[in-house]
């Protein structure tokens, strides 16, 4: 039989004693290490907001997704005349929504398949905004997705294209009280695929611009807003130029208090792996802001091969659907298809040089529009998402 002497003893428990000390230091560390880099991380997203749109916070994004009634086109004279005659339905015999030309392969300009629709219209306050309406501004952002048979970026003698985007301010009577207008270089036009109601013929694009200090006193309760947009193109059958008519928005007064009926912006941007909500961290919400509880976002890879931004044609190289992946929030472990709106994730998955990834996201009220699972395949308003494409 071996005997263990006492000094053996205090040796093996001081020893124990050590370890045990070293391997809680070990954990601590690597703790502290994760803190630190999402700190820094969450650090560097709020910078990127600050450099991009200066001192903002809570930015509502109000979902429209209604198409024109009426386009133009510049004729041989160079008027702006309507392009389908009469006609205001797009379900007209010789309306918009027919599909069978393009800008070479018929005569007549009422063969192509034209579709402006306005997706959303964003404001963002800014810190900076005072409780005297005139002095208080706002950033406001459009986004349209255009159908159309021919390209943007048309130009003369390396001229840079005529865009234009407009929003005009109505009061509750339905009367003009403030009319904006971007061009050229303020307007963006962005592939995003083919058109799968008209593949043949036409692509879907991108179109966005946007206003900065615009006055908060544009957006007195009952006040809503009108969008239209006017591009110019390679298609000489149009005269190289087609316009909307005017789109209506609801009031952003009556839905900066209905979460479910807006989405709240999330701050992601390219080459930076976390995301932040509708962000406090800045500045404070306006008075009377009514908040959501939750995001929910999801993000999945560009199959480079599709040449398509569009969420659903993503697919693997098996032609199944590419993964849907969602966040670790940030002091998390572990995905989570929803996060805190004054928190942030990090998209776990995405690696630099990986190339092209969708983000896209929405609202989450708890008992008004919940996140039934994690692709949320059931909801009371389904088409409220908004997506981006980020590049790394």
């Amino acid at each position: 039989m071996k005997t263990i002497t006492l000094p053996k003893v205090v040796i093996t428990l001081i020893t124990i004693a050590l370890f045990a000390v070293v391997l809680k230091s070990c954990k601590k560390v690597d703790k502290n290490a994760a803190n630190t880099k999402e700190v820094a991380a969450k650090e560097a997203v709020l910078k990127a907001i600050q450099k991009e749109y200066g001192n903002v916070s809570a930015g509502i994004i109000i979902p429209v997704n209604k198409a024109a009634d009426e386009y133009f086109y510049r004729d041989a004279s160079g008027n702006m005349v309507s392009l389908y005659g009469n006609l205001t339905s797009r379900t007209g015999i010789n309306g918009p929504s027919v599909c069978k030309a393009n800008c070479n392969t018929t005569s007549n300009p009422a063969d192509l398949r034209i579709i402006y629709t306005l997706d959303y219209v964003q404001r963002l306050y800014m810190c900076e905004s005072s409780s005297i309406p005139d002095l208080a501004k706002s950033i406001v952002s459009v986004k349209w997705t255009v159908s159309v048979p021919f390209n943007f970026g048309y130009t003369i003698g390396n001229v840079p294209p005529l865009h234009y985007g407009n929003v005009v301010f109505k009061n509750s009577s339905g009367t003009p009280i403030n009319t904006l207008t971007a061009n050229n270089s303020e307007v963006t036009t962005t592939m995003i695929g083919a058109d799968p109601s008209c593949p043949t013929w036409n692509n879907l694009w991108e179109v966005t611009y946007k206003f900065t200090q615009v006055s908060d006193g544009n957006f007195a309760s009952g006040n809503t807003i009108e969008a239209s947009v006017s591009l110019e193109n390679d298609c000489a059958l149009v005269g190289n130029v087609v316009a909307s008519g005017y789109v209506s928005a609801p009031a952003f007064s009556q839905n900066a208090y209905l979460p479910c009926n807006r989405v709240d912006m999330v701050y992601a941007y390219s080459g930076i792996t976390t995301v932040l909500g509708n962000t406090t961290a800045i500045c404070t919400h306006p008075s009377g802001f009514t908040y959501t509880d939750y995001h929910q976002l999801e993000y999945r890879q560009v199959v480079a091969a599709s040449g398509s931004l569009k969420w659903e044609d993503q697919i693997d190289i098996f032609g199944n659907p590419s993964s849907i992946n969602w966040g670790i929030p940030l002091g998390g472990s572990t995905p989570s298809a929803t996060f805190l709106p004054n928190d942030g994730v990090t998209l776990a998955n995405i690696t630099s040089g990986s190339g092209a990834w969708l983000v896209r996201y929405r609202n989450v009220k708890t008992g008004s529009c919940n996140e039934i699972t994690p692709i949320g395949s059931i909801w009371p308003t389904p088409g409220l998402w908004v997506t981006k494409a980020l590049y790394f």
